[in-house]
């Protein structure tokens, strides 16, 4: 019996240990797929020997590994694609960017030929007026008053109908010579351009009782030409804007005169108004001139802020360089 149970417990061993070996095998073999598949082989097939539980769980490794990689190429195609568009959209982004810088830079150059233009339109204009109207209005009034003082015995309704003349060429001719100076202030030319922009604040708005302050800093020699133009055209514009809009009593206008740029303000203490609301023209034209500041800055590589509000007047600050 002893015998016996040895026997039978050697076999039992033995049998055991070939089960588990049976088993264990299969297990590890697949146990190193999945950690081959983890690192990213997904080439290797899993090799399927069995048809108990074990080779059904290694057919559905297999499975796994075959849809992973089908998921990981489709991946691959759509990240290629994708950068593909990138880059077409880029170049087109690219392409059109060139287009507008180029069209900006036709517009900057349109502009600045017009500006030109329209600076020797009103150069051409005032010396016209000049020469030709005024002059001849000036002669028309000193033959009216020599004929009023010839007729020291003319009837006295005669004196009056040459007086009344007299008084409406008066009128015309200062009236002329405004538009003259409006078109293309002497000053400017002569004197320079803190002169020039003191007569114009002085010549628009204290005739309505606006207090104006002036304040120059630096030497104004450095502002000439084209530039100066522009900063008087947008000091211009302005001003006109505080005697048309505003109902300010005070105003200040300072120029900076820095190494490198010339500093303009031009405040008020009116009513004031909302500037987003101005940033495009309006159908009615308010806005125009603005927007005419702003793109005669730009031209030459300056800005203009405008700082307002409702009952808080209006700042408005123009910064151009020289050249």
């Amino acid at each position: 019996m002893l015998v016996y149970g040895v026997a039978a417990l050697l076999i039992a061993s033995l049998a055991a240990w070939l089960h588990a070996h049976s088993v264990v095998r299969p297990i590890r073999r697949l146990t190193g797929d999945a950690a081959r598949m983890a690192s990213g082989d997904l080439e290797s097939p899993i090799a399927v020997s069995r048809d108990d539980e074990i080779g059904e769980l290694a057919r559905r490794f297999d499975e796994m590994r075959v849809k992973l990689k089908a998921s990981l190429e489709e991946g691959v195609r759509w990240a290629e694609e994708l950068e593909h568009r990138v880059d077409e959209r880029t170049r087109e982004v690219e392409d059109r960017n060139r287009e507008l810088n180029a069209l900006n830079r036709v517009r900057r150059q349109l502009l600045a030929k017009t500006i030109s233009a329209q600076e020797e339109e009103r150069k051409r204009l005032a010396r016209e007026l000049h020469d030709d109207s005024a002059q001849t209005l000036t002669a028309v009034l000193m033959t009216l008053k020599t004929a009023e003082d010839a007729l020291a015995a003319a009837p006295e309704g005669a004196r009056r109908a040459l007086g009344r003349s007299r008084s409406q060429l008066e009128v015309a001719l200062r009236e002329i010579r405004k538009a003259i100076m409006d078109l293309r202030p002497s000053a400017l030319d002569d004197l320079g351009l803190a002169a020039a922009v003191r007569w114009y604040a002085d010549e628009h708005l204290r005739p309505l009782g606006i207090k104006v302050a002036f304040e120059i800093d630096g030497d104004e020699q450095r502002a000439t030409g084209a530039a100066a133009t522009a900063i008087f055209r947008i000091v211009q514009e302005a001003v006109n804007n505080v005697a048309r809009h505003s109902g300010a009593r005070r105003a200040r206008i300072a120029l900076e005169f820095g190494p490198s740029a010339v500093l303009t303000v031009v405040e008020d203490n009116g009513a004031g108004f909302d500037p987003e609301g101005f940033r495009q023209p309006q159908e009615s034209g308010r806005g125009l001139g603005l927007l005419g500041m702003r793109e005669r800055a730009e031209l030459f590589g300056g800005d203009v802020e405008i700082e307002s509000g409702a009952g808080q007047g209006t700042s408005v600050r123009v910064r151009i360089p020289y050249a």
